[in-house]
């Protein structure tokens, strides 16, 4: 007599898809957590990067501002500007000690970047002096702020400042940021 084994099918999974189940979605969610990470850590150089922005055109914006409507240039060097003002009044910008100031006041309240900032003058794309009569008188002064961090990350960022003088070193200024 022969005797008949029948097998029962059995619905579900053997232990070897499954594992092959979760090899793959291991590697899926590993995949899939590298660029979440990426965008986590190019969302926080943008975030630091935005930081550092955000003195640079404050102090810029200052700057252009009593620039636009300033009467004269009374003396300068690459870290410092003295010009009388729209209402005549003598201003002094000064870069000193990781901070700029104008008549001594800081124009940012910030202990953790350190801002420095150098103007050169130009005329005819030729770089000169501005108070030495006997020169050609400038019609544009580059302004460039170098903002940094305690970590060492630096932004720079530069304007230029177009001025239209007449003989007695009257100014208009126009200005575009990059």
């Amino acid at each position: 007599m022969m005797s008949a084994t029948f097998l029962k099918e059995e619905s579900g999974f053997t232990v070897v898809e499954m594992l092959v189940a979760i090899v793959l979605s291991s590697i899926i969610i590993g995949i899939a957590w590298q660029g979440y990470r990426g965008f986590q850590q190019v969302n926080l150089n943008w975030r630091r990067r935005a930081a550092l922005q955000e003195p640079a055109r404050i102090i810029l914006n200052g700057l252009v501002a009593r620039l636009r409507y300033a009467r004269a240039i009374l003396d300068y060097d690459e870290t410092s500007l003295v010009f009388l003002d729209r209402f005549a009044t003598r201003k002094k910008v000064t870069a000193r000690n990781g901070q700029i100031f104008i008549d001594g006041h800081p124009m940012i309240a910030r202990d953790a970047v350190k801002a420095h900032l150098r103007f050169t003058f130009f005329s005819d794309d030729a770089e000169v002096n501005p108070v030495f009569a006997d020169e050609k008188i400038a019609d544009k002064i580059k302004m460039v702020i170098i903002i940094s961090n305690p970590k060492g990350e630096k932004f720079n960022l530069e304007t230029i400042v177009h001025l239209r003088n007449n003989q007695s070193h009257s100014a208009e200024f126009s200005s575009a940021v990059w």
